[in-house]
């Protein structure tokens, strides 16, 4: 089998992030092993109030600019809320026809959730290759910021969701020192 290059692969992906199928929207289940609902009631200035939330995974955000080309690094890819956003809000069935997978596409960061027993520099990595397709090894990356941690500035940093994302940054990503993952013809 020969190897794709590296714009054969990257239409690849996207055709096959496109082909959505079989769409059905459902309540959450309780066991969700992502995201939580939770309601926290409190009492503020003597009034009785209540604020409506969710638990979810912590995360790691990568800002990756890669050097020899001058660009910020960014992942296009289908989210199913971005989806969700643009289809008739009920259970059951989407017409995928009608509601095609494009617009469930986003252009974001290299991001994902700390669902590993591996240090968080490492799960930044895995996501780097994952969804990048540069192989970058740890010393590459810094550490920038825990928002969680940014006593000051929670309010205007943090998500309603409250969910802290662990955010490293890594500066070094020339083409020459980190190699790009090919896609695996199988």
């Amino acid at each position: 089998m020969s190897e794709l290059t590296i714009e054969e692969s990257s239409s690849s992906i996207r055709k096959r992030m496109l082909d959505l199928e079989r769409v059905y929207v459902m309540s959450m289940p309780p066991d969700s092993p992502y995201i939580r609902p939770l309601r926290m009631n409190y009492t503020q200035d003597g009034r009785q109030k209540y604020w409506d939330l969710m638990r979810v995974h912590d995360g790691v955000c990568i800002v990756i600019f890669n050097i020899s080309r001058m660009k910020l690094v960014c992942v296009k890819q289908f989210r199913p809320p971005c989806y969700f956003a643009s289809v008739p809000e009920q259970f059951g069935v989407v017409d995928v026809k009608k509601y095609p997978a494009k617009l469930g596409v986003s252009l974001e960061l290299c991001a994902g959730i700390i669902d590993k027993n591996k240090s968080i520099v490492e799960i930044a990595r895995e996501e780097v290759l994952e969804e990048c397709g540069y192989d970058a090894p740890v010393s590459l990356f810094e550490k920038v910021n825990c928002y969680r941690d940014m006593k000051e500035k929670l309010d205007s940093i943090i998500s309603e969701s409250g969910t802290p994302t662990k955010s490293f940054d890594s500066f070094s990503c020339n083409s020459s020192e980190i190699p790009h993952a090919r896609e695996k013809n199988t």
